[in-house]
């Protein structure tokens, strides 16, 4: 257990010049003769990385909602929320190129990952047929990570392999948009929609499968409502 200047008290220690008068800890000063201070387990602050899916737009036919769209919304929200309690984010793309910003704090680095977020349209412009391996300092050891994905794109597994095997915590944010509505009376419209919707099952059951836990962030709907289930239950990592 690391010492430091956490809030939780886990001892006594002799007084050294420069401590703090307000950290003296009396009853074991008169005990021993001697200044005794509170000892404090160090505050460390946690890694949380926000992870997106860039590898396909998808256009909802009836609300016209894009998935992208929604994805940054998403992410953006995530990391507010965790920039708010102090915490160091740091954001990874993938998709035409992978952009990767370390884990960091405060507001300006909140600037810093729009503007990483913003560019990742352009790398949308490059096509590649694999994806490039996750840099080691993208995803730090015990990172917990947040894979914003559309969930489209079967690629998305080989970068949720790699997370696992590196043990990091994991949550996988579903975007469900995009569903095809077939036409009254198009019996292959119905099937392509059966089979469709048959894939995205298939997807979600291998990730829960794997021990990954998986949630449904719909568009118009808070992700505090999506992630209210994730209260009740422990977040796993993967195994090296």
């Amino acid at each position: 257990m690391q010492r430091g200047e956490g809030i939780e008290v886990t001892g006594v220690q002799p007084y050294v010049r420069g401590e703090r008068q307000r950290r003296i800890h009396w009853p074991a000063t008169t005990r021993r003769g001697t200044l005794q201070v509170h000892q404090f387990v160090a505050e460390r602050t946690a890694d949380t990385v926000v992870l997106l899916d860039v590898l396909a737009d998808v256009v909802d036919p009836v609300t016209r909602a894009s998935s992208l769209d929604e994805t940054f919304r998403a992410a953006a929200g995530l990391v507010r929320a965790y920039l708010r309690t102090h915490d160091r984010v740091g954001v990874v793309s993938v998709g035409g190129a992978t952009r990767w910003l370390q884990p960091g704090s405060g507001q300006g680095y909140f600037y810093r990952i729009v503007e990483s977020v913003l560019e990742v349209r352009k790398d949308r412009a490059y096509r590649t047929e694999g994806l490039s391996l996750l840099p080691p300092p993208a995803l730090p050891e015990g990172a917990l990570v947040y894979v914003i994905t559309p969930l489209t794109d079967q690629r998305i597994f080989d970068i949720l392999h790699q997370v696992r095997g590196r043990a990091n915590p994991m949550v996988v944010v579903e975007i469900p948009t995009g569903e095809p509505i077939p036409e009254p009376g198009d019996t292959e419209g119905e099937l392509a929609l059966r089979l469709w919707r048959a894939d995205r099952d298939a997807m979600r059951f291998a990730l829960v499968e794997r021990g990954i836990a998986v949630v449904a962030h719909r568009p118009g709907e808070t992700l505090d409502v999506a992630l209210a289930p994730l209260l009740r239950t422990r977040v796993h990592g993967g195994t090296r």
